[in-house]
């Protein structure tokens, strides 16, 4: 509670510096401000806006998921496009990214709902638990339908008779409108890592995406009545109650109809789209979804219907008769997460554009001034009484149908009832509307209607802001206090077992890891300061692990020296210190013979066919931690040494690669990488170095010269070479040879592999012995530490782990690998000092917590 407390702090200090920059760009006579001027520019233009603002959403993703996790995404992207419009409106100097942004505020409302609405409404309506849903059905109609109405009418009440804007009744009644629709995406993510309950889940998703339709509806009823005030022809439309039911009839059932309509339709896309084997036709499946939530919106819009209203059928009906007909549905998650990540960044910069642009003239005679700050907060408390007053009105009766409910779920439902991007799209719709009408036409009151409109999305715009930020941020500790999320207790005794299981797998990792032929000799003490899961196993539980992986032989002569092992039979182990640095690697062509003649065409082809595995192979090595994309161009040098050595392959030259990536370093990347590394050493030695490095730079400054960096990454080269041609000749051998037989175009191309693997074997014969073992430990931390990380995505996969706690331990394993990178320990008595002092720490904070443990025990005792 006193974190989410000092995020709220965080935020008034940011709202309040942005206004005081407002007020200082104002100066004494800004003029009156009441909408961005209209500009002309070259259509191109209008593409800065939305990439400058993707641009700015990576920085701030990354700073918010390194340093300032409490903030919500949105909410600062909302307070970035503030500052944006504010800039905006005051300059109009005729840049680039000025011209931009004024393009974007004067969208064309419709542009502007189609846009958005779709791809921020289908995935939720998909991935909606369709059983659930139905069971709840009643439940959610009531909530997103009937209290929705109510709320639209009591908010409406409260601008008519309490702001004094002197708003008609429509105009009000279409506030109370824009207001109804919630959007719960933060909330449902954190409901979802704490454990809450799958009915309130269900209840708190379902009323948000229902109440985007419904809400839309009455939007479209209030704001056609509110338009025909105007006096502008062919604008707005007159109707009666009659009419208006009929209106909203016609909208939802006509809308839900099309929406049946359209899923039924794509399912028997995915349906035919069937070759799951095919990743181009998965694409396509992809495809289908997006296209059809689109055009769903669309026909439903043009016919006189709810298009947000038609999307969430479609979805709904997609899900419950198309979701076993979707081939990649890991596919699926990962496309709308960038659909929804593009959507949100663009949408809440816009409305933070446009709201800047209506408080950045609000100190002298703009149309939002502090009074309306005043009736804002006002605003936010009352739409909240509003909200809790009907929940618990209706709470009777929901208690008593579909899935039930209780006091804690109804609370905190009144509470997770944030707004969002249906509600911010709607405002800006009507903002733009309006603006574009009455600049076009003749009126003596154009200027009261953009000031009304303007006053309404400023006040949307801080309803929006305020529940993002506040209701937000302290969702979470409410949850938690309700009783909503799961129990501490239970799930710690769970995590308990789950940990004996992570660590029985962790040492199995082990074991085979120690039986790679790169890591023969290993420096324990090195592997312990670094990796905290291996600190203290005992020589028993080695021999275990070795009989629960019978394939595998563990070279243990780096390990049982720092292991307690008086009085254990350890003739089971493989103790022999390894001749070699890279034994076994050349086994694979013993016995061999040959057949067949040389044949030219046939030994080009043979020799692509085994570039192609070595670059598999080095692509794969990316992955487990083998080969570090950003570590001193190795995985680059190596790389392109299968580009180059595939071009002299045409030309009928042998394989080359181990001597071409001495080209690519020569040429590509040792000029330009000596000439930055020594300039970053000369920004350490001042002292001017990054937070990473400088948090976990210890030990010998050696390990950070220029020198040592050209050692480690010639070491690392030919590891990752070596091991890449190991594996490419078995899987080439096993691919084309028959019992261990090779024709001569084959012998041929393993002899060349073999001339290769010599010459980086003699690189690697010639460094320090001390030299090598730290840096092939610390490369071994590096893939262990990336395979526990690919264990604990695969555990949150089979719902295992809970969204929180497999984020928790990434990021373990994210500063672990941090520390490993940045590691100046340069020999093993360091290593074993430092991996003694965490073992150290480690049982002192055990004996902390049980401490405290014992103690709270205790004192509820008394």
């Amino acid at each position: 509670m006193l974190r989410a407390l000092r995020m709220l702090l965080l935020w008034s200090v940011v709202l309040f510096g942005t206004l005081v920059i407002a007020e200082k760009q104002a100066g004494d006579d800004p003029g009156e401000v009441t909408y961005l001027e209209s500009v002309d520019a070259e259509p191109k233009t209008t593409i800065l806006f939305p990439w400058f603002t993707e641009a700015v959403g990576v920085v701030l993703f990354f700073l918010l998921t390194r340093y300032f996790k409490a903030l919500p995404y949105t909410a600062c992207m909302f307070v970035i496009g503030m500052a944006m419009g504010i800039g905006a409106e005051r300059t109009l100097n005729g840049d680039l990214l000025t011209t931009s942004i004024l393009q974007w505020t004067q969208i064309d409302s419709e542009v502007l709902l189609i846009v958005f609405l779709p791809g921020l409404t289908f995935p939720d309506a998909f991935d909606l638990n369709v059983s659930l849903f139905l069971k709840a059905f009643w439940q959610i109609f009531n909530l997103a339908f009937v209290i929705v109405l109510a709320g639209t009418a009591l908010s409406a009440c409260v601008a008519y008779f309490l702001f004094g804007y002197g708003w008609s009744f429509n105009l009000c009644m279409t506030f109370g409108a824009i207001l109804s629709a919630t959007d719960v995406a933060a909330v449902a993510a954190l409901m979802s890592s704490l454990g809450a309950p799958p009915r309130l889940q269900m209840h708190i998703g379902g009323e948000s995406m229902l109440n985007d339709g419904s809400s839309f509806v009455f939007y479209t009823i209030f704001s056609a009545m509110f338009l025909t005030e105007l006096g502008i022809d062919g604008l707005g439309e007159t109707m009666n109650l009659r009419q208006g039911i009929a209106i909203f009839f016609r909208e939802g059932f006509g809308a839900a109809a099309y929406g049946i309509a359209f899923g039924l339709g794509l399912t028997f896309f995915l349906y035919k789209l069937d070759r799951k084997l095919d990743d181009s036709e998965n694409v396509v499946q992809i495809v289908a979804m997006i296209t059809v939530a689109y055009l769903a919106y669309y026909t439903a819009d043009i016919s006189g219907c709810s298009g947000v209203i038609s999307v969430v059928a479609t979805g709904i009906t997609a899900k419950a008769y198309g979701y076993s007909m979707l081939n990649d549905n890991k596919l699926r998650e990962q496309f709308w997460a960038i659909v929804e990540q593009l959507l949100n960044t663009l949408l809440f910069t816009l409305a933070g554009v446009v709201w800047g642009s209506i408080i950045g003239g609000s100190v002298s005679s703009g149309d939002f001034k502090v009074r309306d700050w005043g009736l804002l907060f006002m605003n936010y408390v009352l739409l909240n009484v509003i909200r809790y007053f009907l929940l618990f009105a209706f709470f009777p009766l929901d208690s008593r149908i579909g899935l039930g409910t209780n006091w804690q779920e109804t609370f905190f439902s009144g509470f997770a009832g944030l707004r969002g991007a249906v509600g911010i799209s709607l405002a800006l719709s009507l903002y733009n509307l309006v603006f574009e009408a009455t600049d076009e036409a003749d009126g003596t009151n154009n200027k009261l209607y953009q000031k009304q409109v303007t006053q309404l999305f400023g006040q949307v715009g801080g309803i929006v802001f305020l529940t993002l930020v506040v209701n937000g941020t302290l969702a979470g500790p409410l949850l938690k206090k309700l009783g909503l999320a799961k129990s501490p207790e239970a799930r710690t005794r769970l995590l308990k077992q789950l940990e004996k299981h992570l660590e029985k797998h962790m040492l199995d990792n082990f074991i085979k890891l120690l039986a790679d032929p790169r890591f023969q000799g290993v420096s324990l003490p090195i592997i312990q300061s670094h990796v905290p899961y291996l600190k203290n196993f005992s020589v028993d539980e080695i021999k275990a692990a070795c009989e629960r992986n019978p394939k595998y032989t563990p070279n243990l002569s780096g390990i049982l020296p720092y292991l307690d092992t008086a009085g254990h039979d350890m003739s089971w182990a493989n103790v022999k210190p390894s001749e070699t640095r890279t034994p076994l690697l050349f086994d694979d062509i013993k016995g061999m013979s040959s057949t067949d003649k040389d044949e030219k065409e046939d030994i080009i082809e043979l020799r692509h066919f085994f570039l192609e595995l070595l670059s598999t192979i080095y692509n794969r090595q990316l992955d487990d931690g083998g080969l570090d994309g950003r570590d001193g161009f190795v995985a680059y040098s190596l790389l392109q040494s299968i580009d180059f050595a595939s071009s002299d392959i045409d030309k009928g030259m042998p394989l080359d690669d181990w001597g071409l990536t001495h080209v690519v370093d020569k040429y590509f990347t040792a000029h330009w990488a000596e000439r930055g590394a020594k300039i970053c050493e000369n920004i350490v030695n001042k002292k001017l170095c990054c937070i990473h490095y400088s948090k976990n730079r210890v030990g010998d400054d050696r390990a950070h010269t220029f020198e040592y960096k050209k050692l480690k990454i010639k070491v690392l080269r030919a590891i990752s070479f070596l091991e890449a041609h190991r594996q490419a000749r078995k899987i080439f051998i096993d691919v084309l040879s028959d019992s261990s037989k090779v024709n001569a175009n084959e012998q041929s191309v393993l002899d060349e592999s073999t001339a290769e693997m010599r010459e980086a074997q003699k690189e690697l014969d010639g460094v320090d012995n001390e030299d090598f073992k730290i840096i092939q430990s610390h490369l071994f931390c590096e893939i262990y530490l990336n395979k526990g990380a690919h264990y604990g995505k695969e555990l949150l996969v089979k719902g295992v782990l809970l969204d929180k706690e497999a984020s928790s331990y990434l990021d373990e394993i994210g500063t672990l690998l941090t520390s490993v990178k940045y590691c100046s320990l340069m020999d093993e008595g360091e290593a074993t000092t430092a991996a003694s002092k965490k073992v150290v720490e480690s049982l002192q904070s055990e004996k902390d917590s049980h401490d405290v443990a014992a103690s709270k025990k205790m004192s509820e005792s008394e």
